[in-house]
């Protein structure tokens, strides 16, 4: 073997400068995510009640530009897409609102008030036949809890039907 060879190297402290920054950007790498994890809820949680506030105020484009950011750092939240949905139905834009609750949907195909929404969105388009679906699967998810009807003060479940009927009772009118 060559001595004069430089590819193999026996000295240790050359080997632990090499992985001492290594490890100290791991190490930093490690604790930025574990910081952005343990605070990723809580921007969540201050955009949507700054969206909530604008809402309460009419400020509907404000409200859309806060759940768009809380929708970027958490996608997976139905609940939030149905917030958005309901910013933009207010904003008069109803592409956008559908295109808000189907993600909701997509997200949680449970989630009541987004299917609700969606059929609402329809009978607003006098658009019976799309929207019977969507009351009709809230209708199939039965009646909600004592803690959904006191988030949500209404039952989605009830209104669905009655709008079921309406549906029904507008198609029969029109033919």
């Amino acid at each position: 073997m060559d001595e004069n060879n430089k590819e193999t190297c026996c000295c240790h402290q050359h080997h632990t400068e090499q992985i001492k920054p290594k490890m100290k950007w791991s190490f930093s790498l490690v604790f930025v995510f574990t910081i952005i994890f343990l605070i990723k809820p809580l921007l969540v949680n201050q955009l949507v009640k700054r969206a909530e506030a604008y809402t309460a105020y009419n400020f509907h484009e404000d409200a859309v530009r806060q759940y768009q950011k809380a929708v970027l750092i958490d996608r997976k939240n139905s609940n939030i897409w149905n917030s958005l949905g309901n910013s933009y139905k207010n904003l008069g834009t109803l592409p956008d609102a559908i295109d808000a609750y189907n993600i909701a949907i997509e997200t949680n195909p449970v989630n009541r008030a987004a299917l609700f929404n969606l059929g609402m969105i329809f009978m607003l388009k006098k658009d019976y036949a799309h929207a019977m679906p969507y009351f009709e699967k809230v209708a199939a998810l039965g009646p909600e809890d004592a803690e959904y009807k006191k988030l949500y003060q209404f039952s989605h479940h009830k209104l669905s039907m009655e709008m079921l009927d309406l549906c029904r009772t507008r198609q029969k009118q029109n033919k």
